[in-house]
């Protein structure tokens, strides 16, 4: 990716949702110790907006 499309990306403002699973995620971060995995991973069958894991326990978080 082109540095300039690279930073204007970075650059752009937030949407809601984005802002949400942001929030969502530093809160499962901060306040239940768990470790993130992945944000906003998209599948063939649907999305996953937070993947996180406790232990061994893996946590599928759907922010709405």
């Amino acid at each position: 990716m082109p540095f300039k499309q690279w930073l204007a990306e970075r650059l752009r403002p937030l949407s809601l949702g984005e802002q949400g699973e942001r929030r969502a995620a530093r809160y499962l971060r901060r306040h239940c110790k768990y470790r993130i995995v992945a944000t906003r991973r998209r599948l063939r069958y649907g999305e996953f907006d937070v993947i996180a894991v406790d232990g061994r326990t893996v946590v599928f978080v759907e922010v709405k």
